[in-house]
């Protein structure tokens, strides 16, 4: 166990997931699997709806710009791909190929990941990018300037005001939705889920 990898895993892991859900939010992004049936694209000209299939992960409520699993996962295995490579720098340099192997690794796990996510119509392709894009720079950051240093772990007083902070600002989007919007994603979700027990109400800033 390395405390010093961990405590940047953990800083890494909580700010990307208020970051998304954050943007989630103010973005209001769609998902592919209603947006077909919403979007004026098709309604009313003619031009018939794709037939979308739906899986039991499919009808996902809220909203999906963002995508939280490519996201989180890019965050994640960027920091255990360059703790790793960091940790045994010397046996890396004595093979370039280890670092080559590690990073193309990584590239093929978020590509499964965002391929996995459009596959099902949970995302769409932009929606898994920007996710992506997102989670490794914030993770390129955080390890050049070692999150992990900023906070000992015997004080606690500075965990818990960050973690007050971040709880705070995830409440304002859902305080601004329950006064001045329609729940339109509870609306499209009962629509165009084809089964119910599909249907997962997830439609809150937390």
């Amino acid at each position: 166990m390395d405390w010093f990898i961990g405590r940047k895993l953990m800083w890494v892991v909580v700010t990307a997931e208020w970051m998304n859900h954050l943007l989630k939010w103010l973005l209001h992004g769609e998902r592919p699997y209603w947006w077909v049936h919403e979007a004026d694209v098709y309604n009313g000209k003619g031009i018939p709806v794709p037939n979308i299939y739906q899986f039991s992960l499919t009808c996902e409520t809220g909203p999906g710009s963002p995508s939280g699993h490519s996201q989180i996962t890019a965050a994640v295995w960027y920091v255990i791909f360059d703790s790793f490579l960091e940790k045994y720098h010397a046996i890396v340099e004595k093979d370039g190929h280890i670092r080559k192997l590690c990073w193309l690794a990584y590239f093929f796990l978020l590509a499964t990941i965002g391929a996995s996510r459009i596959f099902i119509a949970a995302h769409f392709p932009h929606q898994c990018l920007f996710g992506m894009f997102l989670a490794t720079r914030f993770a390129v950051t955080a390890s050049k300037l070692g999150i992990s240093m900023t906070f000992s772990f015997p004080t606690l007083p500075p965990y818990s005001s960050v973690i007050h902070c971040l709880t705070l600002t995830n409440l304002q989007p859902h305080s601004l939705r329950a006064l001045v919007q329609n729940p339109y994603f509870d609306f499209v979700v009962d629509m165009w889920t084809e089964t119910w027990q599909w249907n997962f109400k997830k439609v809150t800033g937390l």
